[in-house]
């Protein structure tokens, strides 16, 4: 007869799936409702993974589970192995009767008579019987419950409980960027009211002109101005008054400033100083060019001079500020200010920066709105005041590289960026590109750090078309792209940045693009030459990372050799290690490597490291030593990939309470979207509220965002509640056209063939399944097991024909022996066209 043990069942490909078929399979086989996975991940479970009462034999029984062979997840058992779980079993309480090591290895005479010595040796002891099962037993086992079977063999994995595999793939891509060091930074901008343009008025028409002039940088480019105020200079400046060629180089000087020549700016400052010597005017502006150059002690003398003459100025007033020590209190520097100037918004914002350093935030804020409520039209208060909120969140690193953010840090940077876009509103008709460039690039950031990419999609067409290439903008375009995985356009927009101004995140950026764009021999082959050029240690570590990314993509054993190269060099970073772990092709079978890892991680302060070191940690199964670092890593008012880590590897790690305290912590803006609400659901499940979990997923329904995984999951739900009633009624609005993944329908098939008699509608989702997913050898067996051999379609359908047509599944009766089903299949790799219907 044609069942289980005569075909070629593959075992579960991970532990955890192996695990849940045990649990599953002996809870039916004992006949209890008390079978139980023990303790979570990382406890000692004393050699036990699965306990629960046999109330056919009247026995406590525990399970250890040992994926082996029969899965890509360990080697053969060894008789080391049993003897060292049967001793820890003596430890389990209360004291079992029964244990069985289980395991997906095929059976072995050599292992079964070691069982056999312990088991006598036992006895005399008066401790449990020992038993081995080994996978064909298993088999044997399954075939007396094929509803177990038809849900964790036919082919349709059981999606009861979250698969790290599938989360740790989806995290792969932005792991590898992650690598590259590519962070939100808020750029700092020229700040200063000592560059500002010299326009006080004038009773003489070439005064006019030049304040005329001047104006042109209000709204038009730099050059606009200077062009004008140099032809000014060239006519008229021979035979005018000292005091308006004082302010044409002035004005010119703050022109070339708005250009970003700095350079350029100071000379013209300082011929300004040379026309009208002696006056506070002249001093003011000798003290800029100073304070501009740098040399902030003199430009502080000169202020002081300035602001002490009978007429003060308030470019001095501005420099007084610029210059004064970092520890002086704000209010002491307030009362050194002349009282016509101790008011003025810039004046205001440049004393809340210093009550800001001193740690007096409330102050600081106080003297932002003074600035913002007295001149809301200026772009450098917007500006100002928007950095200065920014800078309240510039020492968390968590921000920096996680962009972890609570409630009342997304209100700080709501705040700032909505001051970033208004001085970028009033930038785009005026003469300061640099500026207006800072501003709409620090926009960008808060747009993309409060995950609001609409935004930032419309800003960045917005800056160039008004700013063109401008370096920083191509940056933050390729940083951009990168994040959403479009590695060409990275590429691109950095090669328009000359070849000399490529700072080390351009080139790890290249790096990672052209290791995502599957060029990973080049990749390595620059890497290698970045990594021996660089003199800091941090970029070498950043440089060898892109060594060891690039080189698993190559070849393992290249990968190998690489990788220890670059650990040799540097044996105690957590982040190259987390790489080596993360990117290890293959099993890790070696757990020094992985405690090594892990107490690394326990040291570390780097946040990106840490969060490194939880990626691979989880994707080795090390799953509570990943939620550790998660959820230090994670807050429930930002929705970021360290919280849905912290969520699942919870979860995987039979951590279920905390994973419930967790989500009921989170937010109600990102609770209430499909994909928490999916996690929401798991959570549930595995925690035994199946009410709670149902309504989660009945949640997404009502969002229109519905999956046939979401479906199943709902039917997974559904049986053990149990209402099939629900079922049946779902299952009949299922047409036999339904699209999705071939898995999913075949899973959707079996659940037809078993809660409804639509044997046709069953067979034919099932067939078209298998057609459209005919290279995957589950699929086939998903069809061959979940419908023929258990389930009811292939007995109740009539496939009585004079003739076998095209694409046929027939059962073959022969007198007085079993039937013998076959697929048949008029071509090797069917694909598309027409479907047969079942008669």
């Amino acid at each position: 007869m044609v069942n289980v043990t005569s075909v070629n069942l593959p075992a579960p490909t991970d532990w955890q799936a192996f695990e849940r078929l045990t649990r599953d399979l002996f809870e039916s086989e004992w006949q209890t409702d008390d079978a139980r996975a023990n303790g979570r991940s990382g406890q000692e479970q004393h050699g036990v993974d699965v306990f629960g009462t046999d109330r056919v034999h009247k026995k406590w029984v525990g399970i250890q589970c040992k994926g082996r062979s029969g899965g890509s997840y360990g080697k053969a058992l060894k008789e080391k192995d049993l003897r060292e779980e049967v001793e820890k079993a003596k430890a389990f309480r209360p004291p079992l009767d029964r244990f069985i090591l289980a395991t997906t290895a095929p059976n072995d005479a050599r292992i079964q008579e070691v069982a056999r010595e312990l088991n006598e040796k036992n006895r005399k002891e008066l401790l449990f019987e020992v038993d081995v099962m080994g996978w064909d037993e298993i088999k044997a086992v399954l075939n007396r419950h094929p509803h177990v079977a038809a849900i964790h063999c036919s082919g349709v994995s059981t999606i009861a409980d979250l698969q790290i595999s599938e989360a740790m793939n989806d995290l792969r891509g932005d792991i590898s960027r992650e690598l590259t060091g590519i962070s939100s930074a808020i750029l700092d901008f020229q700040r200063s009211a000592s560059a500002a343009i010299e326009r006080e008025p004038s009773d003489d028409a070439l005064g006019q002109r030049i304040t005329d002039a001047a104006d042109l940088l209000n709204d038009s480019p730099a050059q606009s101005a200077i062009s004008r105020l140099e032809k000014l200079l060239e006519t008229e400046g021979r035979e005018a008054s000292a005091r308006n060629r004082f302010r044409l180089k002035a004005n010119l000087g703050s022109a070339h400033f708005a250009k970003g020549d700095k350079d350029t700016a100071i000379d013209w400052y300082r011929q300004a100083h040379d026309e009208y010597p002696d006056t506070s005017e002249a001093l003011s502006i000798l003290a800029a060019a100073e304070s501009i150059a740098g040399n902030r002690e003199k430009a502080a003398e000169l202020a002081a001079s300035a602001m002490a003459m009978r007429e003060p100025q308030q470019r001095a007033a501005g420099v007084f500020l610029e210059t004064a020590p970092a520890e002086t209190p704000w209010q002491e520097l307030q009362d050194q200010l002349p009282k016509q100037f101790q008011r003025i918004p810039e004046f205001l914002l440049a004393l809340a920066e210093h009550a800001q350093k001193a740690g007096q935030i409330t102050d600081c804020r106080r003297l932002t709105k003074d600035a913002v409520n007295r001149d809301p039209e200026n772009w450098r208060v917007r500006a100002y005041a928007g950095y200065l909120r920014f800078q309240e969140l510039a020492e968390r690193e968590d921000i920096r590289s996680l962009r972890l953010m609570r409630k009342s840090d997304i209100e700080i940077v709501e705040d700032a960026r909505a001051h970033f876009l208004l001085a970028w509103d009033l930038l785009q008709a005026s003469g300061w590109a640099r500026e207006a460039e800072t501003c709409v690039m620090n926009a960008l950031s808060a747009s993309l750090m409060l995950g609001d990419d609409e935004k930032a999609e419309e800003l960045i067409e917005e800056a160039f078309r008004k700013l063109g290439d401008a370096p920083q903008l191509l940056r933050f375009r390729a940083a951009y792209q990168m994040h959403k995985g479009e590695n060409s356009a990275v590429a691109d927009a950095l090669s328009r940045i000359p070849e000399g101004d490529r700072d080390p995140n351009d080139e790890l950026m290249l790096l990672q693009a052209r290791i995502n764009e599957d060029d990973p021999e080049a990749a390595l082959a620059r890497a290698e030459v970045l990594y021996r050029e660089a003199e800091d240690d941090s970029l070498r570590i950043a440089f060898g990372n892109c060594r060891i990314l690039a080189a698993a993509q190559v070849s393992p054993a290249l990968f190998k050799e690489v990788a220890h190269d670059v650990m040799t060099e540097h044996p105690d970073s957590t982040l190259l290690l987390a790489c080596f772990v993360f990117n290890y092709p293959g099993d890790l079978d070696d757990p020094t490597v992985i405690d090594r890892l892990a107490e690394l991680s326990g040291h570390e302060t780097n946040s990106f490291a840490r969060v490194g070191a939880a990626h691979a940690l989880a994707r080795v199964g090390r799953n509570s030593d990943a939620a550790d670092i998660y959820i230090d890593l994670c807050s429930p008012d930002t929705d970021t990939p360290q919280l849905r880590m912290a969520l699942q590897t919870l979860v995987n790690s039979r951590r279920t309470r905390e994973a419930r305290e967790l989500y009921g912590k989170i937010d109600a803006g990102i609770k209430d979207t499909p994909s928490m609400r999916r996690i929401g659901s798991v959570i549930f499940q595995c925690a035994g509220n199946l009410t709670g979990a149902r309504k989660e997923l009945e949640h997404v329904f009502r969002t229109g965002e519905e999956t046939l995984e979401d479906r199943a999951r709902w039917i997974d739900i559904c049986e053990r509640q149990p209402d099939t009633t629900a079922i049946a009624q779902y299952l009949d609005t299922v047409p036999v056209d339904i699209a999705g993944n071939p898995r999913m329908r075949m899973h959707f098939a079996h659940k037809l063939d078993h809660y409804t008699d639509d044997f046709h509608k069953a067979l034919e989702i099932g067939y078209r399944a298998l057609r459209d997913g005919y290279e995957d050898s589950q699929i086939h067996l998903g069809f061959m097991v979940g419908l023929i051999l258990t389930g009811r379609s292939g007995r109740h359908v009539d496939f009585n024909r004079e003739v076998v047509e095209e694409d046929t599944v027939v059962v073959v009766s022969r007198d007085h022996a079993d039937p013998l089903t076959r697929i048949i299949e008029t071509a090797p790799v069917p694909r598309g066209g027409p479907r047969r219907n079942f008669p």
